[in-house]
């Protein structure tokens, strides 16, 4: 028994010293340091950079008050990302419509006509849908989650030729 029991042994001995050869050190010799602003965040949203802008309610309402038209398509794109990847698992009520709502805006914004009526209308129901959610808000929010509500219903009334 104790022959086989150190035959055994020796073995898997030399099933382990192989699986150590010099060629495993390779793999080590060449990895590099990688730092953790060199590692791009996992992002769950298709459709919306991992580097998507950080974005807040008073920029977006800043931005909008300079008129609608005056913001270049991608600068909207950017910013509808950034605010795409905000509301990622947010649990508040008509999150996920307010999102639905973002990535169809996104999308016509980038088509190559773009369609001013559709976006409009994109715009007023985006309007509505935050100023629903701005009741549900904490008090500190209410005001400018309000003000940015209004600006996207004026700003889609505009381009849709109604009155918001």
């Amino acid at each position: 028994m104790f022959t086989r029991t150190t035959a055994l042994l020796a073995l898997l001995l030399s099933f382990s010293l192989v699986a150590c050869s010099d060629n495993d050190t390779v793999a080590e010799n060449q990895m590099e340091e990688v730092t953790d602003n060199e590692i791009a965040p996992i992002n769950p949203e298709p459709g919306v950079p991992a580097d998507a802008p950080e974005v807040d309610v008073a920029s977006t309402v800043t931005t909008l008050q300079s008129g609608l038209t005056n913001i270049p398509a991608a600068a909207a794109v950017d910013n509808i990302n950034g605010w795409i990847a905000k509301l990622e698992g947010a649990g508040f009520e008509g999150a996920e419509e307010i999102t639905d709502n973002l990535e169809e805006l996104r999308d016509e914004l980038q088509e190559d006509t773009l369609d001013g009526a559709e976006i409009g209308e994109t715009l007023v129901r985006l309007g509505e849908l935050t100023t629903a959610a701005a009741a549900g808000a904490s008090s500190s929010s209410q005001d400018g989650l309000m003000q940015l509500g209004t600006l996207l219903s004026e700003g889609g009334a505009m381009l849709t030729g109604t009155d918001a």
